[in-house]
């Protein structure tokens, strides 16, 4: 009887034991100030985001943050079969009170075309995305475009409760000068020109009719108008 009930206890811590272990391991814990480096990832010493998304893989699939603002300077790559969750108070409780944001600076954007983006997700699946704030800042320079969250090529995941919030975008490119205008018509012949001009057709003034010293005589004739050129 007793090596029965010996048994049973055996049974009882070893199943206990497996069960916490399980949940340390399964889950990466992540605060603002975690660490980056080291045995990390546990309630007791929770990692940095970045060296979470790391570490993660199959047996390290979920990664549960605290409540606060996690920020990066290069967009974010979604990892295939992970989940990440947020809304975690500083117990490891959910809390509706507990805000959990990504917030994505305006440094270092893609290039070619230069773009801002979140959490870039690209062929990746089953993943899940739960609790979370996105934010993108506001872009820097002209043509940069801003993305919260990108998607392409993905296939069975979940976003669930999560807020994205892209911020403006850049201005646009100046646009290229345009092409030349076209010649103008021919101007119209002027109008024909006058060429006696507009004066002096009259014959000249008759000459004086005195001179000191002698008889008033009489005016001399006004000249004959000057002929008309052909």
């Amino acid at each position: 009887m007793k090596s029965v009930v010996r048994g049973l206890l055996l049974l009882a811590v070893v199943a206990f034991g497996t069960a916490t272990f399980a949940q340390e391991c399964n889950v990466i814990y992540v605060t603002p100030n975690g660490a980056s480096s080291g045995t990390t990832g546990t309630k007791a010493n929770p990692a940095s985001f970045l060296h979470a998304l790391s570490i993660a893989n199959s047996s390290n699939s979920k990664i549960y943050m605290a409540a606060g603002t996690y920020v990066v300077s290069n967009e974010i790559t979604m990892p295939s079969n992970i989940t990440i969750e947020g809304g975690f108070d500083a117990n490891w409780d959910k809390s509706n009170g507990a805000a959990t944001t990504i917030f994505r600076d305006n440094t270092n954007p893609i290039a070619s075309p230069s773009r801002l983006i979140g959490v870039n997700c690209v062929n990746a699946s089953n993943f899940r995305m739960q609790d979370l704030t996105v934010r993108v800042a506001n872009a820097v320079g002209d043509g940069t475009s801003t993305y919260g969250v990108y998607l392409s090529g993905c296939s069975n995941y979940q976003m669930v409760r999560c807020r994205v919030i892209a911020g403006n975008g850049g201005n646009g490119n100046n646009g290229a000068p345009g092409t030349n205008g076209m010649n103008g018509t021919n101007g119209a012949d002027g109008e024909v020109g006058d060429e006696d001009g507009p004066c002096c057709r009259a014959g000249g003034a008759g000459g004086s009719g005195s001179f000191p010293g002698s008889n008033a005589g009489g005016a001399g004739g006004d000249g004959g108008e000057r002929g008309t050129y052909i």
